[in-house]
Order: structure tokens, then sequence, then C-alpha cells
């Protein structure tokens, strides 16, 4: 064949463009794989591995001499790795069996089925390559059937984690607190630190383990993995093991605890069983160190079982708890508020040796009534008239005409002292504000004032149909009743206040900040100070000015209550060692009205603060039984039985825990570092020996109930 000249051009033509084509091709390449190959290496890394939140262990809570009160332990745990079950063939089938196996092994725990299985991991929040958890605490039996027959399980896995677990059973249920998932709002809050949440994180929900959080809660530690494109698991590059949070010690003494809520619960069943309907719905006592701030003991009545959180409620348990009416997971110590009664009465005479109504040698003629604007106000039907009375006996029999007549005086002198006269003293007592103590959820209570009842009258008339304030308004109110309602922390810090000769401390549980697992001595102080993070010191947070001769005068009245055979908490102290630990203390009885659900009257709530030694004050109680009856026959008793065992002999009965503490495990804290490891690197491991997760409750809402009532007077 002969080739022409102008098919000879245009083969050299099409050889030409190919040339060029394969040119492009080749100076790509060359472009992609040497020049920009750094650049796609380091992206073909960054989508190849993925980092894994290894959750770091809580930190011990201890009491104040050293006793664990909670700490972690290690639990079997069932789960599915979600990736290896999707590999599966049969992968409904292995959830079947699952279920079917966990009911065979872990009834009556729960009921498992193979859609309620399908919807946890499909909503669980865990991290996409950690295995889901299915049931915790599990048998050893269980185990050995998992393992037995591995191959029928594929992508179901047994783990250890790390649990809260409460050594001594549900005493200080609601100072310690639970722990579980973190809500929302706070994940957010959070989202921005240097150290931020993971979504799946525990945290602490209430209690302790909330306000102390940023202690406990430790530095996670994390697991970087190699996954293909398709997400799979290939090896684990590096390991940054976490670190466990610090330990805290609280100002809690476990055994006068034990004491105080053994107390509170056997005197409200002696009050039930005295008076009959309605019961006692409520009840709560505190003791505090008044020169300190310090809570040894905070017993809230009824309680709860802190362990049916762990590792998670059921909706019964939790709807039950939910549902009483008696609110078991409050802290009544700071969360209810009650009438005061005659316990106000401190407050009352302090408001008039200041605007100089009465002065301690000043007496009065109690004649048993008085009468104002056609109505009569009368002392407790059980005292007639007391006579000529000064300030030191009208707080011994708890005289009630006393301080009417100081409320009276002082409401129409206002023009002198102003119309909040009372009301000012008893917010430089502490009343009306919360303590600050560290703990969440504690309520203000009230103290009103003609300003006040205007106000709420506005907002909410249904409730307050009436406005105006009148003499007898104040006469209530210096008695402790009316619309005046306190914490019964807030009334022992208003008793410290006196102990103090005028000063007042924040209320406090947080005793010390220790690393973890630090060793410590006998009393509970750590052998290494430098084992110490965190040790505040006393914060004090209000001051009155107490005249010597005004002091005298109180001490007298109120050491008065217990010694003189006339004070209404002397049959309670019979018998008490009061001769080598004076007790000063006052006895209140708030009326509450009528039940508004079912218009029955209701008993009164009872109230009792004491302290001692009077001349030398080292110990607070103050105790409320809500409807309960007069203070010196339901209150009383428990702060005698708190303070009664340290008075005869130094301590308080020794309580053993329901779980023996193990010895912490042997482990070596540092500095968790981080670093970039590229495929093919060695794995590295650094940072503390102790890995661990903590598991908990599920969260909840915080609930705050008041309980009080506006009425007249009593002792």
């Amino acid at each position: 064949m002969v080739v022409t000249a102008d098919r000879r051009v245009r083969f050299r033509a099409l050889a030409l463009v190919c040339l060029g084509v394969f040119a492009a091709l080749f100076a790509r390449l060359w472009y992609l794989q040497v020049l920009n190959a750094p650049t796609y290496e380091h992206v073909a890394t960054l989508t190849s591995t993925r980092t894994v939140q290894i959750p770091a262990p809580r930190g011990r809570i201890l009491d104040r001499t050293g006793k664990v009160l909670v700490d972690n332990v290690p639990t079997k745990v069932v789960a599915i790795d979600r990736q290896k079950l999707e590999d599966a063939s049969n992968s409904d089938a292995v959830i079947s069996r699952v279920a079917t196996l966990l009911n065979h092994f872990e009834k009556p725990k729960t009921d498992y089925t193979a859609e309620g299985i399908k919807h946890d991991l499909a909503v669980n929040q865990v991290g996409p390559f950690d295995p889901v958890p299915l049931a915790e605490n599990v048998s050893d039996e269980l185990l050995v059937e998992l393992i037995e027959h591995k191959a029928d399980y594929p992508g179901v896995v047994a783990e250890t984690r790390l649990l809260r677990q409460y050594h001594y059973g549900n005493l200080a249920a609601q100072v310690l607190g639970r722990v579980g998932p973190i809500p929302e709002e706070v994940w957010k809050a959070h989202e921005d630190d240097d150290d931020p949440y993971p979504k799946d994180a525990q945290v602490g929900l209430s209690g302790v383990e909330e306000t102390l959080e940023k202690y406990l809660r430790g530095t996670d530690g994390e697991r970087v993995v190699e996954v293909t494109p398709a997400g799979k698991v290939v090896r684990t590059v590096k390991t940054v093991q976490p670190v466990p949070g610090n330990d805290v010690e609280l100002t809690i003494d476990i055994d006068a605890q034990a004491t105080a809520e053994e107390a509170l619960s056997r005197q409200v069943e002696v009050m039930r069983a005295s008076r009959g309907n309605p019961p006692v719905p409520t009840a709560a006592a505190a003791l505090l160190q008044p020169g300190t701030g310090q809570v040894m003991a905070m017993a809230s009545y009824p309680t709860f079982d802190p362990s049916v959180f762990v590792p998670a409620i059921t909706q019964k348990q939790w709807d039950a708890l939910n549902d009483d009416p008696a609110k078991p997971m409050l802290n009544h110590v700071i969360s209810a508020t009650y009438p005061a009664g005659s316990t106000f009465k401190l407050s009352t005479a302090i408001a008039g040796l200041q605007n100089q109504l009465i002065t301690p040698a000043s007496t009065f003629n109690d004649q048993r009534c008085m009468e104002v604007g056609g109505t009569r106000y009368c002392n407790d039907e059980t005292d007639g008239a007391l006579g000529y009375i000064d300030l030191a006996t009208a707080l011994t029999r708890s005289s009630n005409v006393y301080f009417f007549d100081i409320g009276k005086r002082l409401w129409e002198g206002r023009g002198r002292y102003g119309d909040d006269a009372l009301g000012r003293t008893a917010k430089e007592l502490g009343f009306g504000e919360p303590t600050g103590i560290d703990l969440p959820g504690e309520a203000s209570g009230i103290v009103p004032s003609p300003e006040w009842k205007q106000k709420v009258h506005d907002d909410d008339p249904a409730n307050y149909p009436y406005a105006d304030w009148y003499t007898g308004t104040n006469m209530h109110l210096a008695i402790g009743q009316g619309d005046l309602t306190t914490t019964p922390l807030q009334l022992a810090n208003a008793y410290a206040l006196l102990a103090n000769h005028g000063d007042q401390y924040r209320p406090t549980l947080l005793l010390r900040v220790l690393k973890p697992f630090a060793e410590l001595d006998v009393f509970g102080a750590a052998v290494d100070p430098e084992d110490v993070v965190v040790a505040p010191e006393p914060t004090k947070i209000g001051h009155i000015d107490l005249d010597p001769s005004w002091q005298a005068s109180l001490m007298a009245g109120f050491t008065g209550v217990t010694e003189n055979p006339v004070g209404t908490g002397h049959k309670v102290f019979a018998g008490f060692p009061l001769g080598t630990f004076p007790v000063a203390g006052k006895t209140g009885t708030a009326e509450m009205g009528d039940d508004p659900g079912t218009n029955l009257a209701r008993s009164s709530t009872g109230w009792f603060a004491g302290f001692g030694p009077a001349n030398d004050p080292r110990y607070l109680g103050v105790a409320v039984l809500e409807q309960a009856g007069y203070g010196s026959d339901s209150a009383a008793p428990v702060v005698r039985d708190m303070l009664e065992p340290i008075a005869t002999s130094g301590a308080w009965p020794t309580v053993e825990p329901t779980i023996p503490s193990s010895p912490p495990p042997a482990t070596t804290t540092t500095t968790a570092t981080t670093s970039t490891t590229l495929p093919g690197d060695a794995a590295e491991s650094t940072g503390s020996t102790t890995p661990g997760a903590v598991a908990g409750a599920n969260s909840d809402t915080t609930e705050t109930t008041t309980a009080g009532a506006v009425a007249a007077g009593g002792r």
C-alpha cells in the first residue's frame, strides 16, 4: 500500500497528540506522587486514624477521718461491638440469642428483648468505636457461657468497668449524690474548655458529686486507632492512659452521720406512733462546728438507696422516688423550708436590743394574753401568766407575749425604726438567703416585709389575697410565724452566730482535696503534706456586734431552756451531763394551719436548736420534724441524741461499713501527654497506669419543695 504524503502528515499529527496526552498524564502523576506527596500523605493519615476517649476513674470520697465513703468497683459488663456485629451475616439472630441468654442468667434484674437491644444500639451515646453496654455486674456463669460458645455470639464482648460503690449504704445519700450521663446543657457549657467533656461522659448530678466535680473528674485518656475508609479498626496506634480524679475528704464524720440519721428516723417513728394521722412526712437534722462552719452530719428523712442508680435505675424505681410526696431524694436540710416558730425569737430578741426597745435588765408583765385591735394574742395554751419577766426568762420559758410586744412596738414606731426592723435583723442573721454551702439546690427561705407582701400579692393575688401589713402581721413575725420560712441549715447558722459571739461562717462540706490514693494517718490527715491539693480556710460571711451584756443575757436564757426546771427543754435533757457539757438551746413549735388539700387541721412542726459546751461551743445541732407537735417533745430528743455520745465519751459510736474497703491499686500518676503518630509507627503508652471508666445513673431534674404554712404562735 502506498502511503501518500497527506496520510503521513495525519499519522504524525496523531502521534504528536498521543505523545502530548501521555506527557500530560505523566506530568500529573509526577505532581501528585512527588511534588504533593507530603500533603496527601498527611490527609491520608488524618482520614485513617480515629481518637477514642478513655474515661478517667472518678476520685474517691472520704469522711473527715479518712474512711472511704464512695469509691469505684470493677464490674463485669456484657456489651456489643457494633462493627463486628454488622460484619456478621446473621446479626438479627445474634441479637435474639443475646436477649435469650441475658434473660436466662440475669432475671429478675430486668427483661431483655431483641427490639430493646436494637434500640439501645441505635440511641446509645457511646463513641462509634466503643462497645455498647447491655448488662452490667453480670454473673460468672453468663461469662462462661459466652466464652464456651464464642462463635455463636460474634460482636458480643465482655469487659470490666468501674462503677460507683457506696461503702455505708444509705448513709449521707443526699450529701454524697450520684453520677450519670452528662446533661446536654452541661456538655455545651464546657464545649469550649481546654479539657471538654465527651458527649458520653459520666458526671456528678447531685450532692458533692456535682459540686466537687472539677476535683473528682480526673483527666481522660485516649486511644488512637487506625481504621479503613469504611471505618473498620485495623490496629491501635497509641494509648494514653487516663489520670484518676482527686480524692476529696468531706467534713462529714460518718459515725456522727450514722448517729444523726438513726436518732432522726427513730424519733419520726415515735412521733408517728404517738400522734397518729397525719404522719410526720419529712424531717431533717444537722450537726456542725459553729467556729468553722464545717458540717459533721446532715440527715434528711426520708432517704433513699443511692446504689439503685448503679449501674442504672429502672423506670419503676425512678417513678417511685419521684412520685413520693415526701421527696426522698431531696435534701431537706438545705432544700426544704419550714416556718421557724419560737426558734426565731433569737432574731427578735436581737432586734429589740439593737433598737433599744429592751435591755437585758428590763422587765415585761406577761399576763398570758394581750389584745390588739380586738384580737387576743396569747402564750401557748399550756402556759399561764408568767408575770414580770426579763429577756433571759422570756427565752427560757418561751413567752409569746413578751415577743409579741416587741413586734407591736417596732411596727407602731416604724417612723423611727423603719417598717422592716424585724426583717433587717433576720437578714443579718442569715435568714432569707442561701448560706452558700457547697451543695446544689439550696433554698433561700422567706423573710417577709411590707414591700415583699405587696409584691407577691401583685404577682399572685390568688395565693396572696392580702397586701396590707398590720400590727398583728408584725407580731406574728416576731414569734416566727406568718410567711416566714427557713431551712434547717439557715437556722443552725443563725445560732452559730450567737455561739461565736457575733461571727458567722459559711457552712462547708469540703475539708481537703488530696492526690489520688494519698496515704493517710489514723486521724485522716495526709502523711505527706504535698499530697494535699486544696485545704480551704473557714470563710466568715457575717457579723453582728453583740454587747457583752446582750450575749450574757441571751446565753442565760438559752442555757435555762435545758437547765432550768421551768425551761421548755428541761425534761428532755434530764440525765444529760449538763454539769460537764452545758447545752444552750431553744425549742420551737410552728403551727401549720389546715391542709389545703383536705381542709383538715395539721399538727405543728417541731424544732430544736442547741449547742455545747455552752461556755466553749464546739458542736451545734438542729432538728425539725414536720407536723410532729411540740419541739420539746419531737425535735429536742434528736439533738440530745446527737450531742450525748460526744458529751459522755468524747466520740460517737463506730459504724461499720456495709462494704469493706479494698486497698487502693498501685498507681504511677504522671501528666498525660499526646503526640502525633503516623501509620507504621510503633504504638506507645504514656500516663497513668490505672485505666477505667465510671458508669452511673440516669440524669434527672432537680426539685425543691417548700413545706410551711401561715399560723399563730407556739413554743
